[in-house]
């Protein structure tokens, strides 16, 4: 059965309920505040989380605009958060959905075959297309806050892990495709890789 609430989150963010874009977050901090519970899946105190993102802001209306950010959430999504007055989580039996957390599952499955030096095996090859297929650009490509300096180091981060799992799967699937005669198939699968880190010496190698 397909999740309520999904996390398409790989290129510009894209948070669906029942399958239609989710019209009660109006502000990019609430979409933010829930990207980021959901990635750390434990509940977060309130001043911990009016810290992080509002932290040029005094502690009195950091705290005022985490409640107001919580006010829209528990509209929207009350039934998948679970807020009290020291924390706020998302709740342990909520049902979502995130490819995020499916491309990176995939692609540590799939590391014993990624980092050995031969051959890609052959009944690898289909998976590793299939999990490639689910990044379709950078994480949270657009995104950004102006008021969370640790939103935007933690996003960085977060960018940067994935590139380097996905930039692994590409080399080793263009290795692939070059040792079985599809070039074309590898040129092309190249110029993606390229186009994630242009300065990428390996990838001009094809």
């Amino acid at each position: 059965m397909q999740a309520r609430l999904q996390f398409r989150l790989l290129g510009p963010p894209l948070i669906l309920l029942d399958g239609e874009p989710i019209v009660g977050l109006k502000s990019r901090t609430a979409e933010a505040l829930l990207i980021y519970l959901l990635d750390q899946q434990r509940p977060l105190s309130r001043q911990f989380l009016a810290d992080f993102f509002w932290d040029e802001r005094d502690p009195k209306q950091a705290n005022a605009n985490l409640r107001a950010v919580l006010s829209m959430l528990r509209k929207s999504l009350s039934d998948f958060l679970d807020i009290t007055r020291q924390s706020i989580a998302f709740k342990p039996d909520a049902e979502f959905w995130m490819d995020t957390a499916d491309l990176e599952d995939e692609l540590t499955r799939l590391g014993p075959a990624l980092q050995n030096e031969g051959k890609l095996p052959l009944d690898r090859v289909d998976s590793l297309k299939t999990v490639l297929n689910l990044y379709p650009g950078d994480f949270l490509e657009g995104f950004y806050l102006t008021e969370s300096r640790g939103f935007e180091e933690w996003m960085l981060l977060t960018r940067e892990r994935i590139e380097r799992q996905v930039i692994v799967g590409m080399r080793k699937l263009v290795e692939y495709y070059l040792a079985v005669g599809a070039y074309e198939q590898g040129q092309q699968l190249a110029a993606r890789w390229l186009a994630i880190d242009a300065y990428d010496e390996n990838a001009h190698q094809f």
